[in-house]
C-alpha cells in the first residue's frame, strides 16, 4: 500500500494538473506521448504524478520542467529551492537520480546554442566514449556540447564548428575530440 501524499506533494500534482490541463492541448500532446518523451513503460505513471497517486519527485518534476518549458518552481517550488542550493551537489545528484560521478555545470552560450535554452547541464564524468548522444568534449575553458549521431561507423557530429553545421568523423578521430563526459540531464531555470 502506498503512503499517503504530504501537502506539498499534494500541491505539486496539483500545480502540475494545472498545467497540464493549459498547456497540453495547445502543445497538440497526451499522457502516451510524455511517456515515451520520458522513457516511462506506460503512460499510467504520467496519470499517477497528475492525480496524486505518486510523489513527484525532482527528477520527474525536472522532465515535466523541461518539456512545459516552464521554470521548475512552476511545478514544485519546493524541488527547485532544493536545487538552487548549489553547495551539496550530491544531494541533488541523488534526487535527480544520476549516479555520484556526475557534475552539475552551468550551460555556456555555446551549449545553449547546440541544445536549446538550457541553464545545467548534469555531466557523468565516467563516459569517455562517444556514442549516440549529447556529450562535453575539449576540457577547460574551450570546453564544448555536442550531439553525437551514428551513421555505420561514422561519428555524425554537431556542435564543434560556430556556424552549427554536422560535421561526419570516422572512429579514429574520437582520441582528438577529448570527450570529458555525457550529458546524462538538462534543466531550465529552476
Amino acid at each position: 500500500m502506498r503512503r499517503p501524499l504530504t501537502p506539498d506533494e499534494k500541491e505539486d500534482a496539483a500545480r502540475l494538473r494545472k498545467l497540464y490541463d493549459r498547456l497540453a492541448g495547445e502543445m497538440g500532446t497526451s499522457q502516451a506521448q510524455i511517456a515515451q518523451e520520458f522513457g516511462f513503460a506506460n503512460p499510467s505513471a504520467v496519470s499517477q504524478y497528475l492525480c496524486g497517486r505518486i510523489p513527484l519527485n525532482l527528477n520527474a518534476a525536472t522532465k515535466f520542467a523541461n518539456f512545459f518549458n516552464v521554470p521548475l518552481k512552476t511545478i514544485s517550488p519546493r524541488h527547485a529551492e532544493t536545487v538552487g542550493i548549489p553547495t551539496d551537489q550530491s544531494s541533488i545528484l541523488r534526487e535527480l537520480g544520476v549516479t555520484p560521478n556526475c557534475e552539475v555545470l552551468p550551460a555556456s552560450d555555446q551549449a545553449r546554442k547546440v541544445l536549446g535554452n538550457f541553464d545545467h547541464l548534469v555531466v557523468d564524468r565516467t563516459v569517455k566514449s562517444l556514442s549516440a548522444g549529447t556529450f562535453l568534449v575539449g576540457g577547460g575553458d574551450d570546453a564544448r556540447v555536442i550531439l553525437v549521431s551514428m551513421e555505420g561507423d561514422t561519428f555524425c557530429v554537431k556542435g564543434l564548428g560556430d556556424e552549427g553545421t554536422e560535421v561526419r568523423l570516422p572512429p579514429a578521430a574520437e582520441p582528438l575530440l577529448n570527450v570529458d563526459g555525457r550529458v546524462v540531464l538538462m534543466t531550465r531555470k529552476f
